[in-house]
């Protein structure tokens, strides 16, 4: 997931460990993941309610 995301391995044990992504890492994470956005937004606790 790192290497397909362009992260760092520390970031996303960080992430697996409960700190929340910032948006572009919660786009790239929901590439990788087949999901959408708007869904990884939700889970990660970063969904305001905006459209973008």
């Amino acid at each position: 997931m790192a290497r397909a995301a362009g992260l760092s391995m520390s970031t996303i044990h960080m992430l697996r460990r409960g700190h929340n992504p910032n948006l572009l890492q919660a786009r790239l994470i929901a590439g990788i993941l087949d999901m959408s956005e708007a869904d990884v937004r939700v889970i990660t606790g970063l969904d305001d309610g905006s459209t973008q």
